[in-house]
């Protein structure tokens, strides 16, 4: 799948105007899970999303985000780092590190397959490497999630019978094993632990395509059944490097239902853990590589405060600072709960630095639904605002010179437009002077959804009004739009969960370029 976004760079401080937002067509359909009962949570984080969108929002964020990329190394050759996964790419292939060799090797059907010759990698943009044969196009792309392995083929191959595809060989010493009936593959060496799994396939009109993965002695190969299928048809697999677990999880915690990454640092969140008290759960990176991380501190509330917070209900962190969404703290008024990293590291993290609040809260607002989190900057969604009579609301706190403590907002951030039931704030992000707040209208409301855009002044924050609003312009009623929502630089992207597409599948994601301001 390819998402093309269209746009132009702006200063910082430049203003979105609602008039001037270019809406840019995103040829991408999100499918659920088998079975199709129901869409994404809203908070659940990338875990929550369908394969597709969790492939697409890694895959665009590692063309924007700084360390990510591909590089050419004197001597190496061409080296894709960041995203956990150091791969380099050869002719015809790329060595993954931990025993697993990608690449193309071989396209049939049935027992017969065509053997495909090596080509020379080319480096497209920032984060991704194409490999071109004809009517048929291997690529990668590298983000945060890990190194994604694609396939474009243009037309039906010849022949009767399911179209495999040959995509890798385990080597090296390093072990495969097929896991999930089929799902994924686990490749276990002197690299430590790789993954490999994710699989979406989906054809012309984006129906999702039956796919699992074989392993033939040390070959891996995808078994796709395309019988009825209209080409091209897109192969998205993804490699992952480690599967981060909590050393005192139980099944009913919902470990990972957000997450978010800094650097060297992932943050998860499991809302659920100790009978809804919630924790946080924190992971950073050892210089062997993620295969062998274990959690480095479990940040929780104060037993006095913690009963059914549900600490964890959404995260971030930037840099040094970690913010957690207590969504239930205090009668689910909610809170933002702040912790900063100690001097000898997040193993010595206990209390928490800073409980943000709403000074004008109530119960049921839910504060903490969504936060995030940008330098000194903290948003924090209350969706549920004024329980069931309000639209909505997003706070904004900033940082005090001696650092964070317990408070309230700087500023509130209301739509002029809002109605009950918007649910503003129910996704939030934040990216220097720029904050969207998702209003999917939920559950399941008379309108398609929107997100709203603030633009910080030249002052600082203080209480206002959205700068512009975002709509999809197919939306229709229910289809969610606004329901996640992130910002980097002068892009948006939100998602809209129950847009249903032409072949009966759910979800679309809809990215949002600012404009230039043309010369005077």
């Amino acid at each position: 799948m390819a998402v093309s976004v269209v746009g132009w760079l702006v200063p910082r401080r430049a203003a979105w105007s609602g008039a001037a937002l270019l809406g840019v067509v995103v040829a991408l359909w999100l499918a659920l899970a088998a079975g199709g009962g129901s869409a994404p949570a809203a908070a659940g984080g990338w875990g929550s999303l369908p394969v597709g969108a969790r492939l697409a929002v890694s895959r665009g964020l590692g063309g924007v985000v700084g360390g990510f990329g591909v590089v050419r190394v004197p001597g190496v050759g061409l080296v894709a780092r960041g995203g956990g996964v150091r791969s380099v790419f050869g002719v015809g292939g790329v060595e993954v590190g931990g025993g697993l060799r990608l690449g193309l090797f071989g396209v049939g059907r049935g027992g017969v397959v065509r053997g495909v010759g090596g080509v020379a990698p080319v480096v497209v943009g920032r984060s991704r490497v194409r490999y071109v044969r004809g009517g048929l196009v291997e690529w990668y792309a590298n983000g945060p999630l890990g190194l994604e392995q694609g396939f474009v083929l243009g037309r039906r191959p010849a022949g009767s019978g399911v179209l495999m595809l040959g995509v890798g060989v385990v080597g090296g010493g390093a072990r495969g094993r097929v896991v999930g009936g089929g799902s994924g593959l686990v490749v276990s060496g002197r690299g430590g632990l790789l993954r490999y799994g994710d699989l979406s396939v989906v054809d012309a009109v984006g129906r999702r395509v039956p796919v699992r993965v074989v392993l033939v002695g040390s070959r891996v190969w995808l078994r796709v059944d395309d019988v009825g299928v209209r080409y091209p048809l897109r192969v998205d697999p993804l490699v992952q490097q480690a599967e981060l677990t909590a050393s005192d999880g139980d099944s009913d915690d919902e470990f990972g239902d957000s997450v978010a990454v800094s650097g060297d640092t992932i943050v998860v969140g499991a809302p659920l853990h100790h009978d809804d008290d919630g924790a946080v759960y924190v992971f950073t990176r050892p210089a062997s590589g993620w295969q062998n991380a274990t959690e480095t501190a479990v940040l929780s509330l104060p037993s006095t405060s913690a009963i059914q917070a549900k600490l964890g209900s959404s995260v971030a962190i930037s840099g040094d600072t970690i913010v957690a969404g207590a969504a239930w703290y205090n009668d689910t008024t909610g809170a933002a709960v702040v912790y900063t990293m100690p001097p000898a590291g997040w193993e010595n993290a206990s209390e928490p630095a800073a409980i943000l609040s709403a000074s004008d809260a109530a119960e049921g607002d839910q504060l903490g639904y969504s936060v995030s989190v940008s330098g000194n900057e903290i948003v924090a969604g209350a969706p549920a605002y004024t329980a069931n009579t309000g639209p909505g609301k997003v706070y904004e706190f900033t940082m005090p010179p001696s650092g964070w403590q317990t408070a309230t907002q700087t500023a509130e951030l209301t739509a002029t437009d809002g109605a009950v039931g918007d649910n503003i704030g129910q996704a939030v992000a934040i990216s220097g002077a720029t904050i969207v707040a998702g209003a999917p209208a939920m559950p399941f409301g008379a309108t398609p959804g929107k997100a709203y855009v603030f633009t910080e002044p030249v002052s600082g924050w203080r209480d206002a009004t959205q700068t512009a609003e975002l709509t999809s312009s197919d939306g229709a009623a229910g289809e969610a739009f606004g329901t996640s929502v992130a910002v980097a630089g002068t892009t948006i992207v939100s998602g809209a969960p129950y847009y249903l597409n032409p072949s009966g599948d759910y979800g679309k994601l809809y990215v949002f370029t600012m404009p230039m301001r043309p010369p005077r």
